[in-house]
């Protein structure tokens, strides 16, 4: 009997170690996936760092866009009274030939027609160096949309893989 009383306590004592190892197991990969679920916490922080970043980004290209566009209404503009001025210049040079008042009426449509090149001048560049940047607004902003929308899609896939952890673990 005393042998029997011996082996059962070499077994149990035994049996002791095993589950005790099998504990620093489960404690091992614990620790484990505690730290892959900070680092995907992590991992998601930084994205919606990143995201926030992109979208200010992309906030500050739409005020940009949105500038461009205020200029380009406002060449509209101009363009309507180049074409005011051009029918001015023609009214003038119908009533001097009409009136026959041809020196001081044509003098004053020369006059316009004069400051209607310099306009069509100054709008032509003003149009060309807008409409670049207008372009360079928009190229901009259809990568920051993408790279927002990339940030938003990798932000969500890092926060569900982080939940799929905590469930599991749960």
């Amino acid at each position: 009997m005393d042998h029997d009383m011996e082996q059962n306590i070499d077994d149990t004592e035994q049996r002791i170690r095993e589950i005790e190892g099998e504990q620093d197991k489960l404690k091992s990969q614990l620790a484990e996936r505690d730290g892959t679920v900070k680092g995907l916490e992590s991992s998601n922080q930084e994205l919606q760092a990143r995201l926030d970043q992109a979208l200010a980004g992309l906030q500050s290209e739409t005020s940009a866009r949105e500038a461009a566009e205020g200029k380009a209404r406002e060449a509209a503009k101009v363009l309507e009274e180049k074409e005011a001025a051009v029918a001015r210049v023609d009214q003038l040079t119908r009533q001097a030939a009409a009136q026959g008042d041809s020196y001081g009426v044509l003098g004053q449509a020369a006059d316009l027609e004069r400051e209607l090149d310099e306009r069509t001048k100054a709008l032509a560049a003003y149009r060309g160096e807008k409409s670049q940047e207008l372009m360079a607004a928009l190229q901009k902003a259809t990568v920051m949309e993408k790279k927002s929308e990339d940030e938003a899609r990798k932000s969500g896939e890092a926060t569900r893989a982080a939940d799929s952890l905590r469930t599991r673990r749960a």
